[in-house]
């Protein structure tokens, strides 16, 4: 969000292209300012619940540049390259990116509103969404196996939190014919 004192249309023009979500000149009401942030934080967190439940959603949707997008994409390549090492840990992206740890975490979060945990831990459900309908060779169990969740029934518990019902629910829901 912009707060400045330039307020031609042109710049008004050049500030949203580049990437602000709003842009208010000064004079401004601090209560639209409060309003307009509150609504943009709340918009973003309903975007990523929408997106994480979706198996085939874009995380890119939620970047405002592109920098911003080139930066989600070489996360979630590196994501998807270590989905199933159980030893992947979110150091491991921060380090392939040439970044520190906490500067990582710091701009995750800000672009995406959750934690880097979180949004491999939603990865890794989306990608289980798929084995389930899909592979039918793989159960349940094998599935939490392969994409590192400590058990069964942590695996089953975050799923249904996730997507409402059950692996083995979601996979007769889903079943191709």
């Amino acid at each position: 969000m912009l707060l400045t004192a330039l307020n031609l249309p042109e710049q008004n023009l050049e500030g949203l292209l580049r990437g602000a979500d709003d842009y208010i000149s000064k004079p401004f009401n601090a209560q639209i300012l409060l309003a307009k942030c509150n609504n943009i934080v709340r918009s973003r967190r309903l975007l990523y619940q929408q997106l994480a439940r979706e198996t085939d959603a874009d995380m890119t949707h939620l970047a405002t540049s592109q920098p911003d997008k080139d930066f989600l994409e070489q996360v979630t390549d590196i994501i998807e390259q270590n989905v199933t090492n159980l030893d992947f840990k979110v150091d491991m992206i921060a380090s392939s990116l040439c970044m520190g740890r906490s500067s990582f975490y710091a701009k995750f979060k800000e672009l995406i509103g959750v934690t880097p945990n979180e949004y491999i831990n939603s990865y890794r459900l989306k990608k289980a969404a798929l084995w389930l309908v899909h592979d039918e060779t793989k159960n349940v169990s094998e599935i939490a196996d392969v994409l590192g969740f400590g058990s069964p029934n942590y695996f089953c518990r975050k799923f249904k939190e996730c997507y409402g019902v059950s692996p083995t629910q979601y996979r007769q829901k889903n079943k191709k014919v």
